[in-house]
């Protein structure tokens, strides 16, 4: 694993722990933490010189500072074991996150979702 995944992945992990508490349960501060995580390398893109990584790195340990709100989308899916339900997809700068619940009401669904950016907007201290 180079120093860069390396790194990532710890900090991902550490934010994911440091997280628990604001979101109220693991699976959501391991999204959360993912989410922030891609949200950096998208904005830092390719990781090719020095100078490139130095700043990547550094961006890494400013999170969850300067993070914008996610947009979220909730969609209607039918399989056959579960039938009919609702999933959560959030989306920051160009990458989409799926929460890993589902739900059976579209109002369920966009409770779960104002619950997440509720916590959200408190992680960022806002």
């Amino acid at each position: 694993m180079s120093e860069i995944a390396q790194r990532t992945e710890e900090t991902r992990l550490r934010l994911a722990a440091g997280l628990e508490p604001t979101f109220g349960n693991r699976e959501d501060a391991d999204l959360a933490a993912s989410m922030l995580v891609s949200w950096v390398q998208g904005e830092h893109g390719d990781l090719i010189n020095r100078g490139d990584r130095a700043r990547y790195l550094a961006a890494l340990e400013k999170l969850p500072k300067d993070v914008p709100l996610p947009r979220m989308l909730c969609v209607s899916t039918n399989t056959q074991d579960l039938g009919p339900h609702w999933r959560v997809t959030f989306a920051l700068g160009n990458t989409a996150h799926e929460s890993p619940w589902s739900f059976l009401t579209e109002v369920a669904a966009n409770g779960y979702a104002s619950r997440f950016l509720s916590s959200w907007a408190k992680m960022r201290g806002g």
